[in-house]
C-alpha cells in the first residue's frame, strides 16, 4: 500500500490484489457457487418428484386397466384414457389414488343391453364410451378401494363404428 500525499489531497493507492479485495471476491464466488448448488438441488429433486409421480400415475393407470377388464367382462375395453389423477395421503395406511378414466367399450353380443350398455346400431360393432371413477391404494398391490362407472348417452357417450 503506497501512500501519497498531493497538494491538500491524500491518495491511497492499492496494489491490484490485496486481501481486501480477494476476500471479497472468495465471499461473493462462493455466494454465486452456494446459489447454484441450491438451484441445482431444487432442480434435481423436482425432476426426481415429477419422474415418481409419472411413474406412479402409469402404475396407478395399469391397476385401474386389469380391474376395468376384469370386473366390466364381458364388455371389451378397447381403450383406457385417464383424464385426471390425484394422490391422497392417508394417515394410517397407503396413500390412495384418484382417478377419472373414459372407456371406449364394446360388447360381444349384438345387443349391447347384454352388457349394461345402450347402443343404437344392434350389429355388434358399435363403440361405446364409458366414464368411470377409481380409486385404489398406491401399493405393490394396488388393492382397489372404489369405482363408480357410466355410460353418458346424452352427451354424445355413444361412441362411433370401431
Amino acid at each position: 500500500m503506497v501512500r501519497r500525499v498531493m497538494r491538500n489531497h491524500c491518495k491511497l493507492t492499492l496494489p491490484y490484489k490485496n486481501s481486501l479485495t480477494n476476500e471479497a471476491a472468495s465471499v461473493g464466488v462462493t455466494m454465486v457457487l452456494l446459489c447454484l448448488l441450491t438451484l441445482s438441488l431444487l432442480v434435481q429433486s423436482a425432476i426426481q418428484e415429477s419422474r415418481e409421480r409419472r411413474n406412479e400415475r402409469k402404475a396407478f393407470r395399469q391397476i385401474a386397466q386389469t380391474f376395468f377388464a376384469r370386473t366390466l367382462a364381458p364388455i371389451n375395453v378397447l381403450k383406457l384414457r385417464l383424464l385426471e389423477y390425484d394422490r391422497c395421503p392417508h394417515k394410517d395406511n397407503s396413500p390412495y389414488g384418484l382417478g377419472k378414466f373414459r372407456l371406449r367399450v364394446t360388447c360381444p353380443n349384438p345387443d349391447p343391453s347384454y352388457c349394461g350398455l345402450y347402443g343404437t346400431r344392434r350389429d355388434g360393432s358399435e363403440v361405446m364410451v364409458v366414464e368411470c371413477q377409481f380409486a385404489a391404494e398406491l401399493t405393490h398391490r394396488g388393492k382397489e378401494i372404489a369405482a363408480l362407472c357410466y355410460q353418458n348417452t346424452t352427451t354424445g357417450g355413444r361412441g362411433s363404428r370401431g
